[in-house]
Order: C-alpha cells, then sequence, then structure tokens
C-alpha cells in the first residue's frame, strides 16, 4: 500500500529537524512496532519511544497524501513529533506497504498464546533466545 506523495521531502517538510533527526534515529534503531494497516486509508504502529510504554501512531491518508497524523506522546508543537517520523520512514523503507498478514495474524492471539508461541519458537530455534533476552533487557532499561 502506498501513500501518494510520501517521500522523505514530504517528511521534512512536515516535522522541525530534532523530530526529523530524532524520528530517523528511532527508525534505524528498530523502535517501530507492528506497523500495520487498520483499513483502506489508515495505518498505525507502535513506536517504542524512551519510556516503558510505546506510543500509538495513527496515519490517516486519502489520495492527496496524509490528511491527519496523530501520536499519544504528549508533543504538542504543531508538526510531526518524532514517533509519527519514525512511522513514516518505515513505510518508505518498506516500499510504502505494511507486513499485514503477520500483523494480523500476532494480534488475533492473546498473551498467554503468544507466550506458548514464544516459548515454541525458543525450544525449535535456540538462537533466538539471545534476541528475546535482549529485547527483555531493553525494555528494562527503558
Amino acid at each position: 500500500m502506498n501513500i501518494p506523495g510520501l517521500s522523505a521531502q514530504t517528511i521534512e517538510s512536515n516535522a522541525d529537524e530534532g523530530s526529523v533527526s530524532r524520528g530517523r534515529d528511532y527508525f534505524e534503531s528498530g523502535a517501530v512496532k507492528s506497523l500495520r494497516r487498520t483499513g483502506d486509508d489508515e495505518i498505525e504502529a507502535y513506536v517504542q519511544g524512551s519510556g516503558v510504554i510505546p506510543y500509538h501512531v495513527k496515519i490517516k491518508h486519502s489520495v492527496e497524501g496524509i490528511v491527519a497524523a496523530e501520536c499519544t506522546c504528549p508533543y504538542v508543537e504543531g508538526s510531526w513529533c518524532r514517533h509519527i517520523v519514525a512511522t513514516l520512514f518505515s513505510l518508505l523503507a518498506s516500499g510504502g506497504g505494511t507486513d499485514r498478514s503477520l500483523n494480523q495474524m500476532l494480534d488475533e492471539f492473546d498473551r498467554i498464546d503468544l507466550i506458548h508461541l514464544m516459548e515454541r519458537l525458543a525450544e525449535g530455534y535456540p538462537d533466538i533466545v539471545p534476541v528475546i533476552e535482549d529485547a527483555y533487557r531493553q525494555q528494562k532499561e527503558n
């Protein structure tokens, strides 16, 4: 899914320099989680900021481009925050698309089922255990 007119220039013209810089850093560090389409003209993501709870980003678009971008962070400067910027850079990097099928499947699991799935993955693919441990440590540090 492409968002008409989405480019690095679009992002830079709708966010201040600090938000662009930090948003790019967030994107490059993998802070954008659960990027998915929630409707024909809506995309959402969760972006891990410096706190424990990730921020929820919603992007609404039309044939003219982005018509609304919202984030649950406290940023109130009137331009796009770093979390919105990170989400949009993720969209650009994926060719404007989202991995809809994986996210939809994972969204249908409840917490207990996800824990069981992770345990089975760790048993079958022991190389994933250090990845899980790193993610755990990062979550505890934030």
